[in-house]
């Protein structure tokens, strides 16, 4: 029998496979987008979805098109305005706002669903993560996507003279341990991509976690 991690990680790598609909170089590699518009329930779901550390607008794109009202916030104004002109030119109807993500600029309970795949750095996930749960209704989804690392093809640090550049978000028993404050953990898993340029040899080692706010 197929244990249960073993169909979530097979799905993965189906979804990996399959999607190309997304424009940016990393979302291409990356099928966060449509992982989470699964566990949301694809097209059943009705509700307001959050987009944290949205960049250049990508996956926002790429979830309205699927049917999903999103709200795509970051903290870097040049990415905001890159994301407004991409849903203008596409002619989508999609707010994204310049906020600092531990600082989010919405009532508590606004949103139904939470996507995220924010660079968490000097101990942000404990501003960050609770924001999260802030905003999210009650039974509301999150799904965090975090990097551990980026790794030459036998392993190794890509700069060993420098860790903390390499190192993206945070650790995950650190990222866990806050989750689990506020949220019931439906899934987590740990799983290895392909980079893309400018160093195509190395590999991006992530975990992703869906949980469900109590």
């Amino acid at each position: 029998m197929t244990s249960k991690k073993t169909k979530i990680m097979n799905l993965f790598a189906k979804i990996m496979r399959g999607v190309t609909e997304s424009i940016g170089k990393w979302s291409r590699t990356r099928p966060h987008q449509e992982l989470f518009y699964r566990a949301i329930g694809g097209p059943t779901f009705h509700g307001k979805a959050l987009e944290v550390g949205c960049e250049d607008g990508d996956d926002c794109i790429y979830l309205k098109k699927k049917g999903i009202d999103i709200t795509g916030i970051d903290p870097k104004k040049g990415a905001i305005e890159s994301a407004r002109k991409k849903a203008t030119q596409l002619g989508l109807d999609i707010p994204f706002i310049h906020a600092d993500p531990s600082k989010l600029p919405f009532k508590s309970g606004s949103f139904d669903a939470l996507y995220s795949k924010y660079d968490m750095r000097k101990l942000e996930e404990k501003r960050v993560i609770p924001e999260m749960a802030r905003v999210l209704k009650k039974g509301g989804i999150l799904y965090l996507a975090c990097g551990i690392g980026s790794f030459d093809t036998k392993r190794k640090a890509v700069d060993p003279k420098k860790p903390k550049a390499i190192r993206w978000h945070t650790r995950k028993k650190k990222v866990m341990k806050i989750v689990e404050k506020y949220f019931d953990v439906i899934e987590e898993q740990k799983y290895e991509a392909p980079a893309t340029k400018p160093f195509p040899q190395h590999i991006h080692k992530d975990y992703f976690i869906i949980a469900k706010k109590r």
